[in-house]
């Protein structure tokens, strides 16, 4: 089974490659710190987050990573920790759902069939298909997958064509 510690790292390792945990500026006013934006997470605001010593901030981004995205993908079930670093670290930056969908499409690609309904639940179906597809393939399916939804998205939205180098450097990480 995949270690949560070592998908934190790695997801915080694409966030803060120095791991500073310094407070970043972040679109439409929001911060961030460890990726942990203020937008998304409004309870770090009230919880003093931004203002914390770095040990305890550390720690607290890894309680909303660990509460709302390892947990979501079921990273503790996942057999692979390639796979399971790849997919909680693009549910970071998507949001689990979003990921979710990059990994049952991944999926029936490499089953050759629409086996898996694509609808963001990383159910019992899709978990077994990523604990028995062929690691390689499966990885390099997920990030060809995710790789295209980000240029979607920097596609329809002008404003986000800024962020589309780091995302695609992030999916190849």
């Amino acid at each position: 089974m995949a270690s949560v510690l070592h998908g934190f790292i790695f997801t915080m390792k694409n966030e803060d490659p120095a791991l500073s945990g310094v407070v970043v500026p972040e679109p439409r006013g929001a911060k961030a710190r460890f990726g942990v934006n203020s937008i998304a997470h409004p309870e770090a605001l009230t919880d003093g987050f931004y203002e914390m010593p770095k040990a305890e901030a550390w720690c607290y981004a890894m309680r909303i990573f660990i509460e709302f995205y390892w947990n979501k993908v079921r990273g503790d079930e996942i057999n692979t920790q390639l796979l399971a670093n790849k997919i909680a670290d693009l549910g970071y930056v998507m949001g689990p759902d979003k990921a979710t969908e990059i990994v049952q499409r991944a999926a029936n690609q490499v089953i050759g069939q629409p086996e898996l309904k694509v609808d963001g639940d990383l159910g019992p179906k899709t978990l077994a298909q990523v604990n028995g597809l062929d690691r390689i393939l499966l990885y390099d399916a997920i990030k060809d997958f995710a790789k295209h939804r980000f240029e979607e998205i920097a596609t329809a939205n002008p404003d986000e064509q800024q962020y589309l180098d780091g995302w695609l450097k992030r999916v190849d990480a």
